[in-house]
């Protein structure tokens, strides 16, 4: 599952101010939140002994660690909603946003319910909002700044402007109770298209890996409160921190290899099986709505164009609805993706060339276009853009030779297998074209499909290594955002069953080569943590292995080892409600007023980011620490994408404070830019001090 066991634990665990890098201890209630998510991990004994593997927790099991517990522990425990809904799926592995949506669920009454909570305007409340907004994306001006508002009573903040559509715009948003970030798109229309398809989707179809993950609607939200014009509904969805398959596309580096390619359109094929599978076509594919997750696999978003089969349903008669004379004749074209072509809906670039017809399976106008999509992984050109011909060329066996032969397709030349897949796909007659139910067979090696479809032999071909495959995605993208959380903490874990770093590498190193593969260090590290993944681990090992080796040495894994002994550097605390870390420093006996040394204080928390070389802007309109005296703030990033923190510095009885929250990426770049942050800091005001107790 995606809760962060650091983060967690961070919740709880607070080391002595001076031990900045103490050695790593497990309390007894982090052990219970871990156990309660249902996680797999480790109960150690002591710091550097191995313990038994802990699968899951019971109820009883609940039971018998709560007699452990302080009253206060125990108390915060069963008090925490979202953990007692965690509790309620500890046997299976399951995501922050659908334990929210267990308990939105159970706030509206619904629990059991299969489709999409929906909150109403009466559910939320506005805190506080920034009159500044934030600053404009692609010509479009935000409606909201810095938000803070409840939903259910938890705290919510608004963090950033993404972007904007033509009927709404999609902000980032914190839920603090848990810190986990997610996407809230404020559409502006009553009657909104995509609303209407959320609202009648089965919920089933948004839980798998390459399709987008909604949490619930907010809607007429505008009613009784002006705070949210011109806004009327709020879609909650998960947040994907990589940006769009075309900003991977278009990038500049070498051509994609055949295996990282299938990786991709795999993904892409995967996801759209599953919508198929419970009667959902997309009808607006296109690299723009393809996402990168922190594991590097394909998402699939914006279902606003989307549309669910309709026409099989029946009334409380039994009768099928609609007339008659239509039901026959969307029947009769022997495909349950059948559309009536009502409205122009997606992008014409990749359109497939039935669109504008009467009548066209949807199913099969997807594949069309993931054809497309495959063709722009190899050359980021359009097809069909009227200078190479438009659709026109098009027969059954896909585009001829001679349009193959264009200079600006060179990328294709000597690759007979992929122009077949694609040429397959691009079948004129849709009923010539695969359904993806075959595509996935096709994947598979299914042999009955490829007799049936011998073009898309491709598909079955090589997947690139988890460490070919990230090398070769950072290359196009250097600031990719790979999850490395939960893999330092379960290497570190993992060596502490060793003597040393060495009999830990040889153990793991099951070949006995001397050379360390990524698959075979996941292998070891899902003994710790269950739901790491092999692209993770390859990232890590990424960053200690020279660009030229496909294995990790001993030398290099002593070095990795080194510098994550202590996991993810537990070195902040107190996440508490606001998911804010705090550390807290004694004035100087240096006969300097409070807002001349906060002043100095703040300078020099500027400064040490600077000097490491992150990016600092000074924001104005933070509502983090708005209520603190001598309140400042400003953002701090490490690279485009790879991280992005809220710092604000502050008095508080007479202490100099520093807040921090990160607003986007990896929480282990995170840690390391406040250990920078730190050292400098314990040079000049010494060792911390404990954070007000008012700050918890």
């Amino acid at each position: 599952m995606e809760i962060e066991v650091f983060e967690l634990m961070m919740q709880v665990y607070q080391p002595p101010p001076s031990d900045m890098l103490g050695n790593f201890k497990l309390p007894i209630f982090a052990a219970a939140m871990v156990m309660v998510m249902g996680y797999q991990f480790v109960k150690q004994k002591s710091p550097f002994e191995t313990g038994e593997d802990v699968k899951s927790c019971s109820p009883d099991d609940l039971q018998q660690l709560l007699e452990h517990l302080s009253e206060d522990s125990r108390s915060k425990l069963l008090d925490a909603p979202w953990l007692l809904q965690a509790l309620q799926v500890a046997e299976g592995a399951v995501s922050p946003a659908s334990i929210l949506t267990s308990f939105w669920r159970k706030k509206l009454g619904q629990e059991g319910s299969t489709g999409i909570p929906i909150v109403k305007a009466a559910d939320l409340g506005v805190i506080s909002r920034s009159a500044k907004k934030f600053e404009g994306k692609g010509g479009h001006d935000p409606w909201f700044g810095p938000t803070a508002f409840t939903v259910f009573g938890e705290r919510w903040t608004l963090d950033d402007f993404l972007g904007a559509g033509a009927f709404g715009q999609s902000y980032l948003a914190t839920h603090e109770p848990t810190g986990h970030r997610y996407v809230m798109k404020f559409l502006s229309r009553d009657n909104d298209r995509e609303l209407k398809f959320l609202k009648q989707a089965p919920f089933q179809v948004f839980q798998h890996p390459n399709v987008i993950t909604y949490v619930g609607l907010a809607t007429h939200i505008g009613r009784g409160c002006e705070s949210w014009n011109p806004a009327r509904h709020i879609v909650v969805m998960e947040a994907i921190p990589n940006g769009e398959l075309f900003d991977l596309i278009t990038a500049e580096g070498a051509v994609l290899t055949d295996g990282t390619m299938r990786r991709l359109v795999h993904g892409i094929i995967n996801g759209m099986a599953e919508l198929c599978k419970y009667g959902v076509t997309h009808r607006d594919l296109k690299p723009d709505n393809l996402l990168i997750d922190e594991n590097g696999q394909v998402v699939i978003i914006d279902l606003g164009c989307a549309n669910l089969v309709q026409w099989l349903h029946e009334d409380d008669e039994g009768e099928e609805v609609g007339s008659p004379v239509r039901i026959a004749e969307l029947k009769s074209q022997g495909s349950k993706f059948m559309r009536e072509q009502t409205a122009a809906v997606g992008t014409d670039l990749y359109h497939a060339p039935e669109y504008g017809k009467k009548m066209y399976d949807s199913e099969k106008a997807d594949v069309f276009t993931v054809g497309i999509l495959v063709f722009l992984l190899r050359q980021p050109i359009p097809p069909f853009h009227s200078y190479f011909g438009g659709l026109k060329v098009i027969t059954d066996e896909g585009a001829p030779a001679k349009w193959w032969s264009h200079k600006e397709f060179q990328a294709f030349a000597g690759d007979e297998g992929l122009k077949d897949l694609i040429n397959c796909l691009w079948a004129l007659t849709p009923e010539k074209r695969p359904t993806f139910q075959q595509l996935q067979a096709a994947m598979a090696g299914d042999e009955d499909i490829l007799e049936l479809y011998p073009k898309l032999r491709w598909l079955k071909g090589p997947l690139s290594g988890p460490l070919e495959y990230v090398r070769e995605i950072r290359a196009r993208r250097p600031n990719l955002s790979l999850k490395c959380t939960g893999v330092v903490e379960a290497l570190a874990l993992y060596n502490r069953g060793f003597e040393s770093a060495d009999a830990a590498f040889h153990a793991a190193n099951q070949s006995g080569s001397g050379k360390l593969s990524a698959t075979e260090l996941t292998a070891s590290l899902s003994n710790r943590n269950g739901v790491i993944t092999a692209e993770s681990v390859a990232d890590l090992m990424n960053r200690y292995m020279s660009k030229d080796c496909q294995e990790m040495t001993l030398e290099q894994y002593r070095v990795m080892a080194k510098a994550w002994e202590f996991g993810g550097r537990p070195i902040v605390h107190d996440v508490g409600k606001m998911n804010s870390r705090h550390f807290a420093w004694s004035r100087r006996q240096n006969g300097s007023t409070l807002e001349q040394e906060i002043a100095e204080f703040t300078s020099q928390v500027s400064k040490a980011f600077t000097s490491a070389g992150y990016a600092v802007e000074s924001v104005s309109n933070a509502v983090d620490a708005k209520n603190y005296e001598n309140s400042s703030a400003f953002t701090v990033n490490m690279g485009s994408q790879l991280c992005r923190l809220r710092v604000s510095t502050f008095t508080l009885e007479e202490k100099l404070i520093v807040q921090s929250r990160r607003l986007w990426g990896s929480s282990v770049e995170e840690l390391l830019m406040l250990q920078q942050m730190n050292n400098d800091l314990v040079e000049i005001w010494g060792s911390r001090v404990s954070p007000p107790s008012s700050l918890a």
